[in-house]
């Protein structure tokens, strides 16, 4: 799914909430660290501002996860994906035919 799926402008205020959901939570965890007060309110406020607007904040959040994951597990995490998808539209089609 590219930019043309979403729009530019859609697609750019996406990617701007998920780099500001980025930075607080490696903000907050460096704050965990310290013993400090984490900025949970405030990465709640940027999701709160991303489905205003329309986005899906389940979604997003899965989006980052996977952004984050090492390469070779996104990787598989996808093909069992794309396993199981077919598996159940698969089970589906046995049914009806």
């Amino acid at each position: 799914m590219g930019d043309d799926a979403l729009g530019g402008n859609a697609s750019e205020m996406l990617r701007s909430y998920a780099r500001r959901i980025v930075a607080l939570e490696a903000e907050k965890q460096r704050a965990k660290e310290q013993h400090i007060d984490p900025l949970t309110a405030d990465i709640k406020d940027v999701r709160a501002e991303a489905r205003s607007q329309g986005f899906d904040t389940r979604a997003l959040g899965e989006a980052i996860k996977r952004a984050r994951m090492d390469p070779d597990l996104r990787e598989t995490v996808e093909l069992y994906e794309a396993a199981l998808v077919d598996l159940l539209l698969g089970s589906d089609e046995d049914a009806a035919g």
